[in-house]
């Protein structure tokens, strides 16, 4: 079982995405698309479509390390440009090593900063392909290993380099003649090299279907209408349930009016069909109701009663929504789909409601398989 720094299908359909908290990618570089047409599994993709611009989608990887593995799907509907970086890896100070597009051939070609270049069998437009790679600089060379629906390539190699700090989905400034429409789906990372290669898997979004068991007191957590979460008549859930997301504070959330360190709404997430889980992110979108320093805290807990923190801290935003994520802790007996169900949410517990924290709206993107592996059948979509 792959142990997941980083997993996501998209699922929470932000249109406009932002890198407001950092909690969706840590980047934005032109107008990256979250859409509903053309995707993988799930219900949503990236979008990649350029007009002679940067366009990227760009993601940290904490404590740049020395080996990097990982899993995204892969479909183009066209590119204009031959050496055009889909798939970037990079420091703070530049490139580090990428996947090309090679127009004239349709094939994609693996490098480690400008060196070791090694190309792809052709690919087709208009049809999804699964990456998976490993880099590698623990030693005096980098290697890069890769394969194309899992099929081996070549290995690209290059002395002394560097870890990756970043990985990109789309063109940076170095692409920017570009014209492009592509795609990016069911995305999986790990720093474990023997994780390689992930393989096939699929991104599925879990939105909030119930109420829990709150601990709530009058004129405390409240709907945004001024009513007591009671999980009876006036519920959590279904205030935090939204699909797609908006980049604006709707009338629709859940907020904390008076100080209550313990204090919170509890509620439950619809259960996975995936029958073998590699990991679970858990993603909030939260702001508040003035500039006013607050506090409030967000908790995913499972039937072990282990807790990992979603967000914890001043929630005073009150002009857009912001966003923080996690990779949810795995269980100590790995994941299975029975402890994916337990997953719970619990969030308020503010010690400081000067202004209100608000709560916006949440999901679990769940990274694993829908059946056996060797029955898996994956979408493929076609843009006309």
């Amino acid at each position: 079982m792959p142990t997941l720094i980083y997993c996501t299908g998209f699922e929470y359909g932000l249109a406009a995405p932002v890198n407001l908290g950092g909690g969706l990618c840590n980047a934005i570089g032109g107008t990256p698309v979250i859409q509903n047409t053309v995707k993988r599994t799930g219900s949503y993709a990236l979008q990649i479509d350029a007009t002679a611009a940067t366009e990227y989608f760009r993601v940290s990887v904490a404590g740049s390390p020395t080996c990097l593995v990982g899993r995204f799907y892969f479909n183009y509907h066209s590119i204009s440009t031959t050496g055009t970086r889909v798939f970037p890896a990079e420091t703070a100070g530049g490139l580090v090593w990428n996947f090309k597009f090679v127009t004239a051939t349709a094939k994609l070609q693996a490098n480690i900063s400008g060196s070791g270049a090694q190309l792809s069998g052709a690919l087709s437009a208009d049809t999804w392909y699964r990456i998976d790679f490993r880099f590698d600089c623990s030693g005096t060379t980098g290697t890069l290993d890769w394969q194309v629906d899992g099929v081996d390539q070549t290995q690209s190699t290059k002395t002394s380099m560097t870890p990756s700090a970043f990985i990109r989905f789309g063109l940076g400034e170095d692409t920017n003649v570009t014209t492009c429409t592509m795609y990016y789906d069911d995305v999986a990372i790990s720093i474990t090299s023997g994780d390689y290669p992930i393989g096939a898997g699929a991104v599925i979004g879990l939105r909030p279907n119930a109420d829990g068991t709150h601990n709530n007191a009058a004129n405390i957590m409240e709907d945004s209408a001024g009513n007591d979460i009671d999980g009876s008549t006036y519920f959590a859930f279904d205030k935090l349930d939204e699909d797609p997301w908006i980049t604006t504070r709707d009338a629709d959330y859940v907020r904390q009016t008076a100080t209550g360190a313990a204090n919170y709404c509890e509620i439950n997430f619809a259960d996975t069909a995936q029958t073998t889980i590699n990991g679970v992110r858990a993603i909030l979108q939260w702001s508040g109701s003035g500039y006013a320093a607050n506090n409030g805290n967000t908790y995913i807990l499972d039937s072990d009663a282990q807790s990992t923190t979603v967000y914890s801290g001043d929630m005073s935003e009150p002009t857009a929504a912001f966003y923080s994520s996690i990779q949810v802790a795995a269980p100590a007996g790995g994941w299975t789909p029975a402890y994916v169900n337990s997953l719970k949410c619990r969030f308020g517990y503010s010690t400081d409601s000067t202004t209100d924290p608000y709560w916006l709206a949440i999901i679990l993107e769940v990274d694993g398989v829908m059946v056996a592996p060797s029955a898996w059948t994956p979408k493929v979509i076609m843009v006309m």
